[in-house]
């Protein structure tokens, strides 16, 4: 990164950006090959989160399939799902 946005919101794009780099343009769901597509968010910002959600720990560069799995799968799940992709992020 060129700039350094601490623990607050970053940019949209900024984060848009970092993530995809992060990934090396693949998806980041575990042992999933896919190119990545879109950058999901952990906590939505359109469900109350708003920009404060826009830090690198709160998204993900999924491929279409995983991001879609992550938003419409049952809040217990989807839980599950997040920590999931936290915890291989984090490795």
């Amino acid at each position: 990164m060129s700039q350094s946005f601490g623990e607050g919101p970053w940019p949209l794009g900024e984060l848009r950006h970092y993530a995809i780099r992060r990934a090396k343009e693949t998806c980041e769901w575990p042992d999933c090959p896919a190119p990545g597509e879109q950058m999901a968010h952990f906590e939505h910002r359109g469900m109350g989160g708003g920009k404060n959600r826009n830090v690198p720990g709160n998204v993900a560069w999924l491929c279409l399939h995983h991001h879609l799995t992550l938003d419409l799968e049952k809040p217990i799940r989807r839980f599950e799902l997040r920590e999931l992709l936290r915890f291989a992020l984090d490795r």
